[in-house]
Formats: C-alpha cells, sequence, structure tokens
C-alpha cells in the first residue's frame, strides 16, 4: 500500500466523518485524490461505517467474552458461529482459533447477567457441536471503554511500510 493511500487510511480510520476536503487539507494533497483514494479503499478495504454507541446509555451492562471447543472444528466452527450470528442479533464478534484449549470465540453484549445466562443457555441449543463447557470472560461496560480501530491499524499500517 502506497504512503498516500496509508496516510488516507490512517485520517478515516480516526474519524470517518471527516470529510475528503478536510483530509485533503490535512494531508496537503488534493480533494479529488482523497475521493479517488477513499472509493478505491471503499472497495477493497474498508468493509463498513459504524457508530459507536456508549453501552451503558444503551441500556448494556456487560460485554461477554466466551470461548468453547467444537468436537469437529474444520466443519462445526465456521457453520455454527454463522448459524448462532444470524439468530443473535446480541453477539458483537464470532470467530474460530486457538488457545487456552478452546477454537472458538463469541463477543456479546447483555442488558444484565439473567441475559447473559439465558444467552449461554441459547448457544448451547442453538450449535450441538460445540461442547457444553464454556468458559468467559465478563465485564461491565462503562462510558470510558475503548473501542479503538484507528490507533492498533495505525502502528500496523506504519510497521508494514
Amino acid at each position: 500500500m502506497k504512503k498516500r493511500v496509508q496516510d488516507v487510511l490512517v485520517e478515516i480510520l480516526k474519524d470517518s466523518r471527516k470529510s475528503d476536503r478536510d483530509i485533503a487539507k490535512k494531508l496537503e494533497i488534493s480533494q479529488p485524490t482523497v475521493t479517488r483514494i477513499r472509493k478505491k479503499l471503499e472497495r477493497n478495504v474498508i468493509k463498513s461505517y459504524t457508530a459507536i454507541p456508549v453501552f451503558p446509555e444503551i441500556g448494556v451492562e456487560l460485554l461477554s467474552f466466551n470461548f468453547g471447543r467444537c468436537t469437529n472444528p474444520k466443519k462445526d466452527t465456521a457453520l455454527c458461529l454463522k448459524q448462532m450470528a444470524k439468530a443473535n442479533p446480541k453477539i458483537l464478534f464470532i470467530s474460530s482459533g486457538e488457545g487456552m484449549g478452546k477454537n472458538c470465540l463469541i463477543v456479546a453484549i447483555h442488558k444484565d447477567y439473567r441475559d447473559y445466562v439465558d444467552f449461554i443457555n441459547n448457544i448451547r441449543i442453538q450449535c450441538k457441536g460445540v461442547k457444553d463447557v464454556f468458559e468467559s470472560f465478563l465485564a461491565p461496560t462503562t462510558r470510558d471503554h475503548v473501542l479503538d480501530f484507528a490507533g492498533p491499524t495505525t502502528s500496523l499500517i506504519k510497521e508494514k511500510s
């Protein structure tokens, strides 16, 4: 990725609402160049733009990181996780992987502890390929939580170049 494209991407990651004109001013390049680069990034690099809520303000008290083990990881994990994501709007992120004796991760939001318990019970019902033992890390939400893609992504982009 060329330096100019990286610079535009970093600016978009910092604030996706920033106009192409403002990005052009900051990077000292033309606005049409920024627009052309943004369009290319939106085709190949940027999946979507989204708002990040302050969870307590919308009634979300808990964030759960749930680790499970599928009996047949190559077959079961992908199918199971896709089914769960479609069926459950509380899921923020799903992935297969390896670590701590587990091979799948589900990150979800919950109104309260009871809602979390119902969520875990539903996962066990929805996906029979996942063993019943789930280990979870529960974190209470606060106004100060950081969900930042710009900082870590910017560091990786700079390391790569």
